[in-house]
């Protein structure tokens, strides 16, 4: 998220941007804590459906490492949720990182 403070960056955001100002780029702490707020809303929405559930949830994984060996894993919650017409959909939700 650092990128988002490199001149280089925000001259070409300001370039294109048309009337963007450069009080409009975002620093990377506000950036990081706009996702971190946005997660949680999305993650407390998710365990809401999950508990409202017809069935059953089921989960995936993943891992890997990058080339300089630093490793990832992800949990991914699958299940199927009413919409608001009544039919079921097919929802995926990263819940774990």
């Amino acid at each position: 998220m650092n990128i988002v403070d490199c001149p280089k960056l925000q001259n070409l955001l300001l370039f294109i941007g048309g009337d963007l100002a450069n009080a409009d780029i975002l620093h990377h702490t506000k950036l990081r804590e706009l996702i971190t707020e946005r997660y949680k809303v999305e993650y407390a929405k998710m365990l809401t459906e999950i508990q409202n559930l017809l069935r059953h949830v089921s989960f995936t994984s993943d891992m890997w490492t990058t080339q300089n060996s630093k490793s990832f894993m992800t949990v991914t919650a699958h299940y199927c949720a009413l919409d608001y017409k009544g039919c079921l959909i097919l929802q995926s939700h990263l819940a774990a990182f």
